[in-house]
């Protein structure tokens, strides 16, 4: 539940500082509470949990398609193709498999 109620927190101060549209170097890290080490340097989030997965936006591709000016990486959850996809800088794309 502790890890839940911190996940809570953490998304909803990253969403805060989205929405405000400041430029913030702050590095957040969402975790147990008996964890208490770093975030990692090359990260500005971490989430750090052994029994949960990260959930990413879910929408259909009409929606996704309809995203004005999507940043180089944003990844979302395509209903419609039910996959992962990310945005390469110029178009949509499907995780590739290695």
């Amino acid at each position: 539940m502790r890890v839940v109620k911190q996940l809570r927190k953490g998304i909803v101060a990253l969403a805060v500082v989205a929405c405000m549209g400041v430029n913030a170097d702050a590095q957040i890290k969402i975790a147990p509470e008996s964890d208490v080490t770093a975030v990692h340097t090359s990260a500005a989030l971490e989430i750090d949990c052994t029994d949960k997965g990260f959930l990413a936006p879910r929408m259909t591709t009409l929606q996704r398609d309809a995203i004005a000016t999507p940043a180089e990486g944003l990844v979302v959850y395509d209903k419609d193709l039910k996959s992962i996809m990310h945005f390469d800088g110029a178009k949509w794309q499907k995780p590739s498999v290695v």
